[in-house]
C-alpha cells in the first residue's frame, strides 16, 4: 500500500512538500530536491536507522515517524496510490502548481486544470491507468481512454495555435479509430490541415 500527506505552511497554508509512505519505508518529496528546506535524505536515513529495530511497522506508521518534530507544518489527510512513481511525480506536478500560483504566474492554473483533468481521464478508465502504472517493459497499452489523456494533458486547444490541426484530424472520427497516429505520431502530416 501507497500512501501520500501533503504538508503545509503554518502561517501561509502554501504546499511545501509531501511524503510517499509505503510499508518499507518513506521519502519527502521538493518540487526542487536541490532547494528543500531541510535534508530530506539526512532525515529519512536517521528515522528508517531508529526504527530499524522495530519490526512489523505499517505504511501508517511511516507517516507517523515522518511528521514528527514538523511543528511548522499542517499535514493532509492520508490518501491512497497504486504506483509510488506516479505518486511521486503527481506531487512534484502539485508543488510546482503551488509555487505558481503563489507567484501569480499563469501556468499555475493552467497546470491545475490540467492536473486535475488528468485525474479525471485516470478516474473514468481505470484500466489505462493500470497499464500506464505497469512496471513491465513488454505492457502494451489496450486500454480506452488514451486520447483522453492526450488532450488532458494539451489542456484546451486554440483553433489558431499549434495543435490545431488535432480539431481537424478528430472531426467526425472516434477516439479509437485514431488513438495510434495521435500517440506515436503527433505531428502534424503533409496532408493534414494546419501543416505549413
Amino acid at each position: 500500500m501507497i500512501k501520500v500527506v501533503r504538508a503545509y505552511d503554518l502561517t501561509d497554508d502554501m504546499h511545501m512538500f509531501s511524503i510517499v509512505a509505503t510499508d518499507k519505508g518513506f521519502s519527502y518529496v521538493f518540487e526542487d530536491d536541490n532547494n528543500a528546506m531541510f535534508d530530506s535524505k539526512k532525515r529519512v536515513a536517521r528515522i528508517m536507522e531508529m526504527s530499524s529495530k522495530t519490526k512489523g511497522l505499517t505504511v501508517d506508521d511511516y507517516l507517523a515517524l515522518s511528521t514528527a518534530g514538523l511543528i511548522n507544518f499542517f499535514f493532509s489527510k492520508a490518501t491512497e496510490e497504486l504506483n509510488e512513481k506516479i505518486a511521486v511525480k503527481s506531487e512534484k506536478i502539485a508543488l510546482a502548481r503551488a509555487e505558481s500560483a503563489v507567484n501569480g504566474k499563469k501556468t499555475g492554473t493552467s497546470m491545475a486544470i490540467a492536473s486535475d483533468d488528468i485525474d479525471q481521464v485516470f478516474q473514468d478508465y481505470p484500466e489505462l491507468y493500470e497499464q500506464l502504472a505497469s512496471e513491465d517493459p513488454e505492457q502494451e497499452i489496450t486500454a480506452s481512454g488514451m486520447i483522453e489523456l492526450v488532450f488532458a494533458a494539451l489542456g484546451s486547444v486554440d483553433p489558431d495555435g499549434p495543435n490545431a490541426w488535432l480539431l481537424d484530424y478528430m472531426d467526425g472520427q472516434t477516439a479509437d479509430s485514431f488513438v495510434g497516429d495521435i500517440v506515436f505520431d503527433a505531428q502534424p502530416r503533409n496532408n493534414e490541415p494546419g501543416k505549413k
